[in-house]
């Protein structure tokens, strides 16, 4: 007997079923049938469009016509392209294709066999629709035979028949929705629920009984709701949404809420479902699926971490700080912003070390976290030696002072750390919301002018902001005048640390670096004057002579024999922002001759996210130029994973916090050896900066780190003294 597909398949069932296995699964499917028809599509169009683009659908259907269970192509190395054969009666009757990014380290084979027991099954209901289609037509016929020789039944008979078929439909139909229900529950990895609503019962799948550690037989839910399993801070707002969905205030059910396992710990799941309704739209029925997203919601809560607090001292950062001011001005909230700054702090580092620095940090940061006992005060870090607090319900000068003179009493001591023994002061400035300040941009200003004011008049004091600060107003603007003759004057030099390839211990390259050098000799630290550069917009012909400079100093060298040397220039926010640059880089490698490949460009995260479309623009440019971009300070601001996703970066430079702790059994210590992995897995490379002693560069070398950078190797030096090192390094 001769059939088509469409006469043993509910199309519009088979198409939905699919629908459903690839919102569940993310797997792709397909079915062709033997003279080229498609009966079913569903999943990512890219996937289809790869399968006809490469010619993989012939390959594959060959193979099924061949006799072969299954037959795939992999595609990427993740991408799986694949096809198994429909069969009735052990005849090949159609294909069922599929694909799917799959992930790393699952089995291809266990895969295709999950497909072939999808077949097998999709098989099984065409073989029922068949034997039905047989069976129709043996009643239709005896009913011929019946009516010519009973004519009196016949109109008895004929209501007969159709009743028997309408009864053998919805069979058929229920049948059908049995098998594709165990199908989704086969493909599914995550747990199902059904509760019927009408008569208040419940179903959970062996899955979701043992997501929360249970067998089906063993949870304690029989008939039961599983709100009781939910934590008691999320049930709230679990019962709003559903009640919301059934009563179709909102088109859609989803909801992410914590739920207890039995052995009491608690795991994030994502919630989703549908529910049917009468026609006179009660609700009868409701089926869902539950997914664990704990590991996800670890993953973000990290990326949180990163973004909004300091690596070193583990207090909010600035941009904590940021929001909170924000929050506290639109609730009109009175209070006061206080900015603390370490007095001599560059000292200790200079005398001590960068290490001992470091932890007289985290040891002021502890000992003033117990300010924050109380709900009217917020401790952050700023930036460097800088920290600042919140105080609320401050609206008082007289208050505010008696305030700083317990806060100058706990930070004016002497620190012990190690066999050191540190004497610790601050200049602290301090302003009121909303007398000095409406604003968050304001509020910070005026504080941190009322703490340059204390530093300048002696430092180990406090000051209150008042308009007349004209001491720090001057201070600026001569910084700014003796930026622009320094310009003219040529005082900026460019000096180079030098990159090392760790597997031979060889130069490999440079990162140039800018100083200021007065005439007298007196080196001005870039911290002093980068930013009034960035702030006054003089950092672009400041970065337009670092860019010349190290171009033409890097022809010198090549010219010399240095023909591999590559020499990466620092990028700041304005110079991205400046519509020239482009121009620039080009004219001096015209100029110059040196080769694209020679030079890079650093930039970091905050940079780029100042206007992330202009970066793209720029970041593009560059690569069409044949120059790589290295993205500077990585993990320490923003979500770093997700600029990896975005920006068309090759390198990546781990930040020296996280170098400094690779040492210990810490988390920056798993942070770097998965940054190193995930950075090579995207064929990226991996500079590690800040390396100041043999055991880390140790460390870095075990874990297949690219390159690295630091005082261990040198100091940045000027162009001489870096020329001597590559002579050094080549005897």
């Amino acid at each position: 007997m001769k059939y088509t597909l469409t006469e043993l398949y509910e199309t519009k069932n088979l198409q939905s079923f699919f629908d459903s296995l690839f919102d569940a699964t993310s797997i792709s499917c397909k079915i062709i049938a033997n003279n080229g028809t498609i009966l079913v599509e569903s999943g990512l169009q890219d996937i289809w469009n790869i399968f006809q683009k490469f010619n993989i659908e012939n390959k594959i259907l060959a193979d099924l016509q061949a006799g072969k269970e299954y037959s795939y192509v992999k595609c990427d190395e993740q991408l799986i392209l694949a096809g198994v054969p429909i069969k009735i009666e052990e005849k090949n009757i159609a294909s069922l294709c599929f694909g799917q990014f799959l992930p790393i380290g699952n089995s291809m084979e266990t895969f295709s066999k999950f497909m072939v027991n999808i077949s097998a099954l999709i098989g099984k209901l065409g073989f029922g629709a068949l034997q039905e289609h047989h069976l129709n037509s043996k009643i239709s016929s005896n009913f011929q035979e019946l009516e010519a020789t009973y004519e009196e039944l016949v109109a008895t008979e004929e209501q007969l028949r159709i009743q028997f078929e309408e009864l053998q439909q919805s069979k058929a139909r229920l049948k059908q929705s049995e098998e594709r229900y165990k199908l989704a529950l086969l493909g599914s990895h995550d747990g199902i629920w059904d509760w019927d609503i009408v008569n208040n019962s419940y179903y959970y799948s062996e899955k979701w009984a043992n997501m929360l550690g249970y067998t089906k037989k063993s949870l304690p839910l029989v008939n039961r709701s599983w709100k009781e399993f939910i934590h008691p801070m999320d049930l709230e707002l679990f019962e709003k949404v559903v009640k919301d969905y059934i009563s179709k205030k909102s088109d859609r059910y989803k909801c992410e809420y914590r739920i207890k396992r039995k052995d009491n710990s608690y795991i994030w799941v994502s919630d989703v479902g549908a529910a049917t309704w009468d026609d006179n739209g009660k609700p009868i029925r409701m089926v869902g699926s539950h997914t664990d997203i704990t590991e996800q919601k670890k993953a973000l809560e990290q990326i949180h971490r990163l973004a909004y607090n300091d690596d070193l001292t583990k207090l909010p950062n600035k941009f904590a700080l940021q929001e909170q001011i924000n929050k506290l001005c639109s609730n009109n909230n009175k209070f006061a912003v206080i900015f603390i700054g370490l007095d001599n702090f560059k000292s200790i580092n200079d005398l001590f070390s960068y290490t001992i620095g470091d932890s007289v940090l985290k040891k002021l940061s502890f000992d003033l976290s117990p300010l924050t006992e109380n709900d009217n005060c917020f401790f952050y870090r700023w930036a460097g030696d800088e920290f600042v607090l919140l105080l609320k319900d401050v609206d008082k000068e007289a208050d505010l002072i008696n305030y700083l003179d317990n806060l100058a009493r706990l930070i004016n001591k002497t620190m012990t750390i190690g066999e050191n023994e540190i004497y610790i002061s601050a200049s602290v400035g301090a302003c009121l919301y909303p007398r000095d300040g409406k604003s968050l941009e304001d509020l910070i200003k005026n504080s941190n002018a009322a703490k340059y004011h204390a530093k300048k008049s002696g430092k180990n004091m406090y000051k209150v902001y008042s308009p007349d600060l004209s001491v720090k107003v001057m201070e600026q603007i001569t910084l700014e005048r003796e930026l622009r003759l320094a310009l003219k004057r040529n005082e900026f030099q460019v000096y180079y640390q030098p990159r090392i390839d760790i597997k031979n211990n060889k130069i490999v390259g440079a990162e140039a670096l800018l100083r200021w050098v007065k005439a007298d000799g007196t080196i001005i630290s870039p911290l002093k004057f980068i930013p009034k550069a960035e702030e006054t917009g003089l950092i672009v012909p400041i970065g337009e002579f670092v860019i010349k400079s190290s171009c033409q100093q890097l022809k010198l060298w090549i010219d010399k024999g240095y023909s591999d040397l590559v020499i990466s220039i620092n990028l700041s926010v304005k110079q991205i922002e400046d519509s020239n640059l482009m121009n620039t880089i080009s004219s001096v490698i015209k100029e110059t001759g040196i080769s694209p490949s020679n030079i890079e460009f650093e930039i970091t995260e905050s940079a780029a996210i100042k206007d992330l479309n202009e970066t793209l623009k720029l970041l593009k440019a560059l690569k069409e130029m044949g120059i790589k971009v290295l993205l500077d300070d990585f993990g320490t601001g923003y979500s770093s994973l997700n600029f990896l996703r975005l920006l068309p970066v090759t390198t990546i430079k781990i930040d020296k916090s996280f170098i400094d702790k690779v040492l210990e059994e810490s988390m920056e210590r798993t942070i770097v050896q998965s940054l190193i992995s995930l950075a090579h897995s995207i064929k990226m490379s991996v500079i590690a900066e800040g390396i100041e002693e043999f055991s880390q560069l140790s460390f870095l070398q075990e874990n297949l780190c690219d390159e690295a950078q630091g005082y261990y190797f040198s100091r940045p030096v000027p162009a001489e003294q870096f020329e001597k090192l590559l002579q050094d390094a080549n005897k």
